[in-house]
């Protein structure tokens, strides 16, 4: 069991999560192993139940991306957060963002070509089809509609805001990498120094040139 204090980012993929990573490690924190994190949501694709998964997350302080930021978990159908809120009551949380829905859209869609799914989508029953089907829905998936994709997200950055706005403020953080933020949010959230190397990790950077499929 990790004695730190937890912090989950819950942004969506595609949002600086990686960066996000990076500059934890650099603070210190010990960020969720490969193996652990995909334990966790192969376990949530099973039909295992969040608590029993726990044991993925206790050893580590530090969490991004998959499954961190799915938005309908288990039989409740809640987002992550509102699980881990109250199996870690200490945890903080980190909501990365993109400059607009469209430059997220964009990087998006770079990924899935990377992936081979974008444009002509997911074969269903695969587990590339029901490891997105879990947080954009089975019909974006199979069609690569990308209104769809763009209103599942807008909709979780709204739903996630207004949560911690109503409930947690103080263990909340909304950051977005392309507007500025970087050390100087992070570590006063945190507690933290900021790193004697004070450049901010800005990790995996891509044009944004891609073209929307309408």
């Amino acid at each position: 069991m990790s004695a730190r204090q937890k912090v989950f980012g819950i942004g969506f993929q595609k949002t600086g999560t990686t960066s996000l990573g990076q500059a934890l490690r650099l603070l210190g924190y010990k960020t969720i192993s490969t193996e652990d994190k995909k334990r966790c949501w192969q376990g949530l694709l099973n039909g295992i139940p969040l608590d029993e998964l726990a044991y993925c997350l206790d050893p580590w302080d530090a969490f991004e991306d998959n499954p961190f930021f799915w938005p309908h978990i288990g039989e409740e159908r809640r987002p992550f957060y509102e699980w881990a809120i109250v199996k870690y009551p200490d945890a903080k949380f980190i909501l990365t963002s993109r400059a607009s829905t469209e430059v997220w859209i964009k990087s998006l869609v770079g990924h899935l070509k990377r992936k081979k799914i974008y444009p002509g989508g997911a074969k269903p029953g695969t587990q590339k089809f029901v490891k997105r089907a879990m947080v954009y829905g089975a019909e974006a998936v199979s069609t690569m509609d990308l209104e769809l994709f763009a209103e599942v997200y807008d909709n979780y950055i709204h739903d996630a805001r207004a949560y911690f706005t109503e409930n947690a403020s103080d263990k909340f953080l909304d950051v977005c990498w392309e507007n500025g933020d970087g050390w100087d949010n992070l570590c006063p959230f945190l507690g933290c120094q900021e790193p004697l190397s004070n450049k901010f990790p800005h990790q995996r950077k891509a044009p944004f040139s891609l073209s929307f499929r309408k």
